[in-house]
């Protein structure tokens, strides 16, 4: 395949869905005949006996799952408390606040002032 000014001149191969063309019997690609099954691609290696001897197989029990939750409802909790307390330290700091405000502006009208 050769290249002039980043693309290709030649086409690229036509693509097919089967490893070797004889295999297919149909005449038109993509058609299968009414009640026949389209036939299935073979991956050398691949098939459920070879994987399940490559990957051993995982166990759905976990022995640490029930720590694993247990710390996150207490950290879950904790943050929680955390988030209240905040904000009752900021409402109290905004109403000490207020409060200062409304005494002086009273303390002002009550002394003289507009």
């Amino acid at each position: 395949m050769t290249y002039q000014s980043g693309k290709p001149t030649t086409p690229p191969p036509p693509y097919s869905e089967h490893a070797n063309p004889q295999q297919s019997t149909s005449t038109t690609p993509g058609f299968t005949a009414p009640g026949a099954q389209p036939p299935l691609p073979v991956h050398a290696g691949y098939d459920s006996a070879s994987v399940s001897q490559q990957i051993p197989l995982l166990s759905s029990h976990d022995p640490l799952e029930s720590y694993r939750l247990a710390e996150a409802r207490a950290r879950s909790r904790r943050e929680f408390m955390k988030a209240i307390l905040w904000g009752v330290a900021i409402l109290a700091a905004v109403s000490f606040v207020t409060t200062l405000e409304i005494r002086g502006l009273l303390a002002g009208r009550t002394n003289g002032g507009t």
